[in-house]
């Protein structure tokens, strides 16, 4: 296990969070920091950036891949994936259905259009299934990421053989296309590619990234990249995924590369919990909000409960 990469997982998790919890009921927090540089302490999208470029860091790989052994990762993968997801998705099913009333005034426009109509066992399937057409706000609004993550794990592996065995110089053919003409499936995978790019090309970066202030630089660089569409205030486009894109994977590279030689239990234990902590905070949020008045209350409740769920989940449950 790299420990850098497993820490980067949790703080990763604690952001995305915190922007949904902030965004949930006005207060000055929010009011006072989304206009500033500050906001991507909270700002869960570029943490997602993150996660899509830690997955295609590991994707990675240099052997030829045959049609059994790639089966047998996407088994193992959605054996992962799929079991927390689905259980989270049914508690959310049960609460969703049961519209239990709460004031309104007390939330945000953007918290209150959760949960508005019943869900069915169709479109429940289709969400725990991830890949069919859905709308992920109806039930889990954070599972958009489980959509762009499986189609990476489907297609990421044959791309980056093929590459292998041609060259990788064809990434810029890839990267140049969608200037011309908008090609979703390759503005999706963005993150995944370069981070798997960065990987291969590990040996040679690593005389960059040797001298530490390089390191800072490099890293205070790629915050700002990954932060650049609030920067700019942009709508979303390539040019921006593909600055946010190189900003995520060249985080990962440096925390790969440096490693975290430091046990800290608090850091160990958030990335062993990140992913269902993903899954469970946002369903939660939303529970809760017959039951809180003011955001305080909101903060301490939903993050125990959710720290408290996804431990559960992720070594009682799932035992993983």
């Amino acid at each position: 296990m790299n420990r850098g990469i497993h820490h980067l997982r949790g703080i990763c998790a604690i952001i995305v969070y915190l922007g949904h919890v902030l965004g949930m009921m006005p207060n000055i927090i929010f009011e006072k920091t989304q206009p500033t540089i500050w906001h991507i302490l909270y700002d869960g999208q570029c943490a997602v950036y993150v996660f899509f470029a830690i997955t295609g860091f590991f994707l990675y790989s240099e052997n030829a891949i045959s049609v059994k052994s790639y089966l047998c990762g996407l088994a193992k993968k959605s054996k992962k994936i799929l079991p927390p997801h689905i259980v989270v998705l049914i508690f959310a099913l049960i609460c969703c259905n049961l519209h239990i009333e709460y004031n309104h005034e007390l939330f945000t426009d953007w918290s209150n259009h959760f949960w508005v109509n019943d869900v069915g066992y169709v479109e429940f399937f289709k969400q725990a299934l991830i890949l069919p057409p859905h709308d992920p706000d109806l039930l889990n609004p954070p599972t958009w990421y489980l959509i762009s993550l499986a189609k990476a794990l489907i297609i990421l592996p044959w791309l980056i053989m093929f590459l292998n065995r041609t060259t990788w110089y064809l990434l810029f053919i890839v990267l140049i296309f969608p200037l011309f003409y908008e090609f979703a499936i390759i503005t999706s995978l963005l993150p995944f590619l370069i981070a798997s790019c960065m990987r291969k090309n590990l040996m040679l970066i690593s005389r960059i990234l040797d001298k530490t202030k390089v390191q800072y630089l490099l890293f205070c660089l790629s915050l700002f990249l990954l932060n650049i569409r609030n920067e700019f205030n942009g709508i979303e486009n390539f040019y921006y995924t593909l600055s946010q894109s190189f900003g995520a994977s060249c985080i990962v590279t440096i925390c790969y590369y440096r490693n975290s030689y430091i046990k800290n239990r608090i850091l160990d234990w958030l990335g062993d919990i990140s992913y269902p902590f993903y899954l469970v905070h946002f369903v939660l949020l939303l529970a809760l909000k017959p039951f809180v008045d003011d955001i305080v209350m909101l903060f301490i409740m939903s993050l125990l409960l959710s720290l408290t769920m996804a431990h559960i989940l992720h070594y009682y449950i799932f035992k993983q």
